[in-house]
């Protein structure tokens, strides 16, 4: 239920400007992000995108970005270490009874 003229217009009208503007900044991301060996998350790929490209981008941006490519995050769960506890070898006698 849409207009002949707008059907077309959609498929012949040239993207938005902002629109190429984030298909160059996400091969600017996936470029950084395979260098660092998929360790960076999107605060590190923000810092590196305004030193390096020059390009002043807020961390929400490169968030969603870098969500819509499916790039996976890693784990930011700090490990937990289960120690093993001493034995204790003794008995304590029972002086009450």
């Amino acid at each position: 239920k849409v207009n002949r003229s707008t059907y077309y217009k959609h498929f012949t009208s040239p993207p938005a400007p902002r629109t190429v503007e984030n298909q160059q900044i996400r091969n600017h991301i996936l470029t950084i992000y395979m260098a660092s060996k998929k360790r960076f998350g999107a605060e590190k790929v923000k810092v590196v995108l305004e030193r390096d490209y020059g390009i002043p981008i807020s961390t929400g941006r490169v968030y969603r970005l870098m969500k819509s490519m499916n790039l996976p995050k890693m784990s930011t769960a700090n490990p937990k270490f289960l120690y093993a506890k001493p034995k204790v070898s003794f008995a304590c006698p029972n002086h009450l009874n």
